[in-house]
């Protein structure tokens, strides 16, 4: 688990018994970027509203609600077995704090009433790193089973619908960057060949903020 404040913890174990590779340190730092955002609106007296997309366990929903006790938290998952599981553990850490949606975070009506009106969308989706055997085995990367597709392609365009004038966008991404990978200002990486068949590093998330309407 990942603790919070003085006393306060929760598990950051998948909801369905998958464990994945993301350092808890990752984890613990996307979460605390969006409880800071919450503070600050409660600061201002407002009612922070915030969303946690891919809730799975609940983690990151029960931690704001526990850290930002004037905030309203929705989270929305698409597992019935993860949303019911977020539900029994954010009851249980924070009654009543927490309303959990089982439903597609990619469908644009799911918070369609909310649009314009959320302070901090948070999200740590779920994703599956290749493994090592079966890179050297020469066998197909796992790339569209991660976060790199097809969930954050379509959850960060939907994202400036979702915020409020000033509000915040924390997600934990992951996709694989193939060896020979070069930046967005086309130098190599020193480690890697220049001359490598490979699209640049951050490929991926650059396609996403395409599409994005961060206009607020």
């Amino acid at each position: 688990g990942t603790s919070f404040g003085t006393n306060f913890t929760v598990s950051i174990e998948a909801a369905e018994g998958v464990t994945t590779g993301i350092s808890a340190a990752d984890r613990a730092r996307t979460i605390s970027v969006a409880i800071d955002a919450a503070r600050r609106r409660a600061d201002d007296g407002a009612i922070p509203l915030a969303v946690d997309l891919c809730t799975g366990s609940g983690a990151i929903a029960a931690a704001l609600a526990a850290e930002v006790p004037d905030a309203r938290v929705v989270a929305v998952e698409i597992s019935e077995t993860a949303a019911s599981l977020a539900r029994e553990n954010c009851e249980r850490l924070v009654p009543g704090r927490v309303e959990v949606i089982h439903a597609d975070a990619t469908d644009p009506l799911v918070l369609h009433d909310l649009n314009g009106q959320v302070d901090v969308v948070v999200s740590n989706p779920p994703f599956v790193l290749t493994p090592p055997a079966v890179r050297e085995a020469g066998l197909p990367l796992m790339e569209y089973r991660d976060a790199g597709a097809p969930v954050l392609p379509a959850l960060v365009p939907a994202v400036g619908e979702h915020l409020s004038p000033g509000g915040i966008a924390v997600m934990l991404g992951n996709w694989e960057i193939a060896a020979g990978a070069l930046g967005n200002d086309g130098d190599a990486d020193a480690d890697v060949d220049p001359e490598a068949d490979a699209p640049a590093w951050d490929a991926h998330p650059r396609a996403w903020l395409i599409f994005c309407i961060f206009n607020r």
